[in-house]
């Protein structure tokens, strides 16, 4: 198991209980853990359901921030939720230069950041082009990226439900990606658009296994 900054007591106690309400009712599992390697981390993943990002923070050993639009902040009880689990606020538009600079911030820190690189929900049963402000995040801290596949949310809650449903959801974790000859490049847009469809096929590969 990877080794870094624990999550927070605060955090720790929130996820404990959400373990205990969620993690049997969605009957969620994890694999691949062995592959988040010790340090700063990208983790990308797919996005079929709303709940992600909830089971992918109860499946993860240690602390990590978290990449979201900002339309949640809205929502004063969803807010500050996410300011406990140090989610970072971006709103497409706009000069997202103070975003990039926390989520590498984050890594450099020696923590897991993760990124749902499609921008939204994905289409059912498929994984979209990802999106290069992810690439642009890894290129900048040039760390390790592991790709991870959310298998099983689509059924758990889909797209228009109002409530989620009893369903098994698996959490898998691929091996780190060599990114090192991109990392040796200038980051162009021709990079950062290769580096990010690099990272949107490695997460088509665990999730058309799962």
């Amino acid at each position: 198991m990877s080794a870094g900054p624990p999550w927070l007591r605060s955090q720790q106690l929130a996820l404990e209980t959400g373990r205990w309400l969620f993690g049997s009712f969605f009957r969620l599992r994890t694999q691949g853990l062995e592959h988040l390697p010790a340090g700063g981390c990208l983790v990308v993943a797919n996005h079929p359901s709303y709940v992600d990002p909830l089971l992918m923070a109860l499946s993860l050993p240690r602390r990590a921030g978290f990449l979201a639009h900002h339309d949640p902040w809205k929502i004063g009880s969803v807010a500050w939720w996410l300011d406990l689990f140090e989610v970072i606020p971006l709103q497409p538009g706009t000069n997202t230069a103070a975003a990039l600079d926390r989520c590498v911030a984050t890594i450099r820190q020696d923590r897991l950041l993760v990124v749902f690189p499609e921008g939204g929900l994905g289409a059912p049963g498929a994984v979209r082009r990802f999106h290069p402000g992810c690439a642009m995040v890894a290129h900048t801290a040039a760390c390790p990226v592991v790709p991870a596949a959310v298998c099983g949310s689509l059924r758990a809650m889909p797209p228009g439900s109002a409530l989620p449903r009893p369903a098994p959801v698996t959490i898998r974790f691929g091996a780190p990606l060599d990114f090192r000859r991109w990392y040796r490049r200038r980051p162009s847009a021709r990079v950062l658009r290769g580096l990010a469809a690099d990272m949107q096929q490695a997460v088509v590969r665990l999730y058309a296994n799962g």
